[in-house]
């Protein structure tokens, strides 16, 4: 399976956009619990606070990765 994007982006837009499509089939397929597993250092970092989010789109993608797993933790 895989993803294909329409768009021109630069590696960590590509990099959020996936893990976020991933997160999207996990929902749809509902597929739970979840186990994240990424070989994306700044996805991880920010996610973790270990690197700040200081473009206001990483920032964009950050809250959006945040709410979709907040979201998923209160479901538990």
């Amino acid at each position: 399976m895989g993803v294909h994007f329409q768009f021109l982006a630069i590696n960590n837009v590509a990099e959020f956009e996936a893990f976020l499509a991933g997160l999207g089939l996990v929902e749809a397929l509902k597929t739970y619990p979840l186990q994240i597993h990424s070989d994306s250092h700044l996805i991880i970092g920010q996610y973790q606070g270990l690197y700040k989010a200081k473009n206001p789109t990483m920032l964009k993608y950050l809250q959006k990765v945040q709410r979709y797993l907040s979201k998923k933790d209160k479901g538990k």
